[in-house]
């Protein structure tokens, strides 16, 4: 929204050209000068083709209606009444008193990291000489009830701007404006504040996004634009609070932390954390910690992902991760999984069992699908127990399979394992394969004879696994960069 702010603005700025001359001429010649004298400045930026119609001009200021910079049927920015006033002095400083612009309609597009204005573009391109710096065209500007439509990969976000826009003597600025947003997997409203200078302003956001939406919670962002060797950059840092995510992979919520960006490229320094509350991917993980750091060539390092799953840990490290590759691949190390705390998010009634797992669950992301390709997993050395109290339905069943589900019903009455391994295959939010092989004796059955059992089972994960739910509690290093952003001292 900033950049797309400067773009009106730029074009505002030629409204004090040449305007001292219309003045001061016949009503009718002063009208068609100034359209043309306006018309020239516009092309002379580049920007084609342009339209507008001035209804208004004299010694006091100039109403200007219907401009049009793009295609005349969907024109890149279009603007439905400006209106300015100035005076003597303030045209010789080449600066109107007051500007007034309603009705203001910006069109864009997102494509490969980069954002297009079409026939603004030219503006950009020739705003890039750091020989002057740029300076606001009046003393006040408001605008009313701005629109920008922007065409992105994940469908047409829209925003709504309103407020006004001060400038001192010294050059400094100060402004205010309401902003909403919608599309595009977001629906938010909130305020943003722009101080500074117009050459390198400084901008605090407040966003509040609705929830049940891709996007949900509150967003906050304060930064800075400046030139480096003639371009255009600026960092920023990005507070998250509760925030939720939504995507065909996963599902997260209480996701809290302070992200510092840098651009262009977009891109982050190093060590950037996150704590997400839950991490549901068919399987509900929660209270996890992301250090992480966006590259310059889009993708993503990932130094650590931890996440907690059945009082034990899921890990991976080291990880690189291409958002704009078909597949990427990662393996997540299961450490110190509770048999008891995974049986009892298990939906089979009866079930339980004590022991600690570990083992490896290799990753494969490919397009909207997460794949589990060989994971495996094992009971730690010094086994464990498996009790299994059927239901009368299931008791039934096993009578009618006496040499099979029969025997396994008998065994896990009171089963004492020393080797207990499980295997993965499939996807996590679709049909899973889930091998179980067992050995071990129970006391109560045959005599305690050991026993070695194969188990093979095919199901969905959603259908095994019950909704969990638990208390989450803001990592004390995430709390801390959350305090220091509210306090200005995150950058």
């Amino acid at each position: 929204m900033p950049r797309a702010v400067r773009a009106v603005g730029i074009v505002l700025a030629l409204v004090v050209l040449g305007l001292a001359i219309a003045a001061s001429v016949a009503f009718s010649r002063r009208v068609a000068l100034a359209e043309w004298l306006l018309l020239d400045q516009i092309a002379a930026r580049g920007v084609s083709p342009a339209a507008l119609r001035v209804s208004h001009v004299d010694a006091r200021g100039i109403a200007i209606a219907d401009l049009a910079l793009g295609p005349p049927d969907a024109p890149d920015l279009a603007i439905a009444e400006i209106t300015a006033s100035w005076s003597l002095a303030g045209l010789r400083e080449r600066r109107l008193d007051s500007l007034r612009v309603s009705g203001v309609a910006l069109r864009g597009t997102q494509r490969e990291g980069q954002l297009s204005f079409g026939a603004l573009d030219a503006l950009f391109a020739r705003d890039a000489s750091p020989d002057a710096a740029p300076s606001l065209p009046a003393s006040e500007i408001a605008i009313d009830a701005a629109r920008a439509r922007i065409s992105t990969p994940r469908g047409v976000a829209t925003g709504t701007l309103g407020g006004s826009l001060q400038s001192a003597a010294d050059g400094t600025i100060d402004g205010e404006f309401k902003l909403a947003l919608d599309g595009a997997g977001l629906r938010a409203r909130g305020a943003l504040e722009v101080s500074g200078s117009l050459d390198a302003p400084a901008f605090h956001a407040l966003l509040e996004a609705e929830p049940g939406l891709p996007i949900a919670g509150r967003v906050e962002v304060r930064g800075q634009i400046a030139r480096e060797q003639g371009e255009r950059v600026f960092d920023a840092s990005v507070a998250l609070r509760d925030a939720s995510f939504t995507s065909d992979l996963m599902r997260m919520s209480d996701v809290n932390g302070v992200i510092a960006l840098r651009g262009p490229p977009l891109h982050t320094p190093k060590k950037q954390i996150l704590s997400l509350g839950v991490v549901d991917v068919g399987v509900p993980l929660t209270d996890g910690l992301v250090e992480f750091t966006l590259r310059r060539d889009g993708t993503v390092a990932v130094a650590l992902a931890m996440l907690h799953f059945a009082e034990g840990e899921l890990r991976a490290q080291d990880v690189v991760l291409d958002l704009e590759a078909k597949q990427t691949a990662a393996t997540l190390q299961a450490r110190g999984l509770d048999l008891s705390a995974l049986l009892a998010q298990v939906d089979i009634p009866g079930i339980e069992g004590s022991g600690i797992l570990d083992g490896d669950v290799p990753l494969v992301r490919t397009g909207s699908s997460l794949v589990v390709k060989g994971a495996l997993l094992h009971a730690a050395q010094g086994g464990g127990k498996i009790r299994y109290t059927p239901t009368e339905e299931t008791r039934a069943l096993a009578a009618s399979r006496p040499n099979d589900l029969g025997l396994a019903v008998d065994a896990f009455s009171n089963f004492e394992y020393e080797i207990l391994e499980a295997r993965l295959d499939g996807e996590l939010q679709g049909e899973m394969k889930i091998g179980l092989h067992v050995r071990g004796a129970n006391p109560e059955f045959q005599d305690g004879r050991p026993v070695e059992l194969n188990l093979n089972l095919e199901a969905r994960l959603t259908d095994l696994v019950r909704d969990a739910t638990a208390a989450y509690r803001v990592p004390d290093v995430v709390e801390e960069r959350l305090r220091a952003f509210s306090e200005g001292k995150a950058r």
